[in-house]
């Protein structure tokens, strides 16, 4: 039986807004204004996950749904840049954003290199292999990563997939393997 796995990236919060790394602070009104109107539209699924942070939540929530909370879903760990505009990172580290910027598997910040978030996604992933019909509700790095690992993509392709608020990605498994599937 083909499994399936629908990825919804939560929807916007005022720390997108203010390109802040890895803030949650749960949604902002347009964000739950978003996510509510498409409430009749989100795919119908066995099985809700939820990343564990508040705006994961409050877009289940505002999409009528419940889910659990999947902490190996959770937003890359940004180490000493948790919760920090990125233009404050780039004014007091500039070399260190660079070096992150350039090199997946740099990590100045101390936390988890977007190398390291990738494997932990892809792993997660490989794990799970869920039977029929999950829905994930997720940060957009969570949907980068993912979909860097189904198509063994290099890591540099991480900055260059763009994954808005609400977007959704849809995964497949045969039994053998993932795959993306265009819907």
């Amino acid at each position: 039986m083909t499994a399936r796995l629908f990825v919804l990236c939560q929807a916007e919060t005022p720390a997108l807004r203010a390109m802040t790394f890895g803030g949650d602070d749960g949604l902002s009104v347009e964000g739950r204004d978003a996510a509510a109107a498409m409430r009749e539209t989100v795919p119908k699924a066995s099985r809700v996950l939820l990343s564990p942070g508040a705006a994961a939540a409050e877009t289940a929530a505002a999409l009528g749904l419940a889910g659990a909370a999947e902490p190996l879903l959770g937003d890359c760990d940004y180490g000493r840049w948790q919760g920090r505009p990125f233009a404050e990172i780039a004014e007091q580290d500039p070399a260190g954003l660079t070096a992150w910027m350039g090199d997946a598997a740099h990590n100045p910040h101390g936390g988890e290199s977007i190398a390291a978030f990738v494997v932990r996604l892809g792993t997660w992933l490989e794990s799970a292999a869920p039977e029929g019909r999950t829905l994930a509700i997720v940060p957009a790095n969570v949907i980068r990563a993912l979909a860097i690992h189904v198509l063994a993509a290099p890591l540099a392709s991480f900055r260059r997939i763009d994954a808005p608020p609400l977007c959704l990605l849809q995964l497949t498994h045969d039994g053998r393997r993932w795959a993306l599937r265009f819907a």
